[in-house]
């Protein structure tokens, strides 16, 4: 998904955004291919809630920046920073759970 939405973005709205839109469109694209990787390595080595929480914040911070750059409803920018937020916030889940793994043993 985040392979087609990065390449739409480059090819069909090329003509349709400005330069500054268009690398926001490409700062989300990368987010979002990023933190889906992260989230399938999460869950992939047990660590379910970070990798939801990955998911959870790519969809925010992509999703709000895809959908204001294709409508122009601005409001939509306020969800972007809580998506950051929530990523920033797995990332730190991530690394605590892993330090507790090796810590405990388990």
């Amino acid at each position: 998904m985040a392979v087609a939405l990065g390449a739409f973005g480059a090819h069909s709205l090329e003509s349709v955004l400005t330069p500054e839109q268009l690398s926001t469109w490409d700062t989300a694209s990368r987010y979002l291919m990023a933190h889906s990787l992260a989230a399938l390595i999460a869950a992939y080595a047990g660590f379910h809630r970070p990798a939801s929480g990955f998911l959870l914040g790519a969809g925010l911070f992509s999703g709000s920046l895809f959908v204001y750059l294709m409508t122009g409803f601005r409001p939509l920018v306020f969800i972007t920073p809580l998506g950051g937020v929530v990523m920033v916030a797995s990332w730190l889940w991530m690394a605590h759970a892993i330090w507790h793994r090796r810590t405990s043993g388990d």
